[in-house]
């Protein structure tokens, strides 16, 4: 279920059971308990910036996975339930395997007031980086000669790990590879998200429209736990 503020009567008749609140109301939280509702919050200001917005998505996620998982129905809220409620309902369904346009419009049929009054362009550009990091999740990680050294720390992290010495298929590391040859490398090979410090590579591949497979750093071993704190945020 998807609204705006609840009515509390409402929600035991229909067998809601955890309530997830984006606006952070005491009184909710002490109503939630009384009647044995389970309570989570994700605060988001009203109108929020795309960052703020989509940094959300993925508590919310968890919150419904977890209530499904016990058999429970949700309901989901923001103050008039245009907005913030609606925009991670579909980040939720694009969680799922839902296509963002499909999420989109699943939603809007659902719940017919979605966005009015509210900045379409911010919780589409949210989306958008909720759909950039869904992808991130599924691609190997694809070392440059840089960040070689990175490999013993992120071994742990779940994720398949890859390097430069695949183009040439050298195993010897000493050896460098051309950043056209890397980026050529990349654009064949879309599971790949190259993980770089160097600044000339990581500006040639955003201006080869590659922002999608990068992940720029600005040192090595001292922020591989960085790195994989990142990863394991984008989980």
């Amino acid at each position: 279920m998807l609204g705006e503020g609840p009515t509390w009567e409402n929600l035991k008749a229909n067998g809601v059971t955890r309530l997830i609140d984006l606006t952070d109301s005491d009184l909710e939280r002490r109503y939630a308990g009384s009647y044995r509702i389970d309570y989570n919050c994700a605060k988001i200001k009203n109108h929020p910036e795309p960052l703020e917005l989509s940094a959300a998505f993925q508590r919310v996620h968890k919150w419904i996975e977890e209530e499904k998982s016990a058999c429970g129905k949700v309901y989901l809220h923001c103050f008039g339930g245009n907005g913030r409620s609606p925009t991670c309902a579909m980040a939720h369904l694009m969680a799922t395997g839902e296509p963002k346009q499909e999420a989109e419009k699943v939603v809007r049929n659902a719940h017919h007031s979605t966005w009015e009054n509210e900045n379409v362009d911010n919780m589409q550009r949210a989306l958008a980086l909720w759909e950039r990091r869904l992808l991130e999740k599924t691609m190997d990680l694809f070392l440059d000669p840089q960040s070689l050294g990175l490999r013993p720390f992120l071994a742990g992290t779940g994720r398949k790990v890859r390097d430069v010495t695949e183009i040439s298929g050298d195993k010897d590391t000493s050896k460098s590879i051309l950043d056209d040859k890397v980026i050529e490398h990349l654009k064949r090979n879309p599971e790949l998200l190259l993980i770089t410090e160097d600044t000339g590579l990581a500006a040639d591949c955003e201006s080869q429209n590659l922002s999608k497979q990068l992940m720029y750093i600005d040192e090595s071993e001292a922020v591989a736990t960085e790195v994989i704190r990142r990863l394991e945020a984008k989980k």
